[in-house]
């Protein structure tokens, strides 16, 4: 299912792609794995972005963030910090967006992701620059 919603964002089909993508997340609850769980409500977080729903995105996010701390997953962590100093740059509060790209940073470093971290980098800049 998750392949299948893939399929659809990539198309720019993001109502059935986040139809699929809603059908993995309740599969991965109900099977219990994290892993899964934690990276599903990151990708509804991406949709919800892209389709413009700030508020519906930033709480999947949130709850990507708090499971990811949770359960250990620094990378999934890092993905959530990213998918909310977004959010907080397009919403304009860039303070809360340079903080999140900021802890961001931190565990980019920790983990090795140079290519992550110009990224990272990049869109500091361009908050500064606000």
């Amino acid at each position: 299912l998750s392949d299948i919603g893939g399929s659809y964002y990539f198309k720019g089909e993001l109502e059935k792609s986040l139809e699929y993508s809603i059908k993995a997340y309740e599969i991965s609850l109900k099977t219990g794995n994290k892993s899964n769980i934690a990276n599903f409500i990151g990708n509804l977080g991406i949709l919800s972005e892209e389709q413009g729903n700030l508020p519906k995105a930033l709480e999947y996010y949130l709850e990507q963030k708090k499971l990811a701390t949770d359960w250990g997953f620094e990378a999934v962590k890092a993905d959530a910090l990213t998918g909310m100093a977004s959010i907080y740059h397009q919403m304009d509060e860039l303070d809360r967006a340079k903080d999140f790209t900021l802890q961001t940073i931190v565990i980019q470093k920790r983990l090795g992701w140079k290519e992550s971290l110009s990224y990272t980098y990049s869109s500091l800049g361009n908050i500064y620059q606000e």
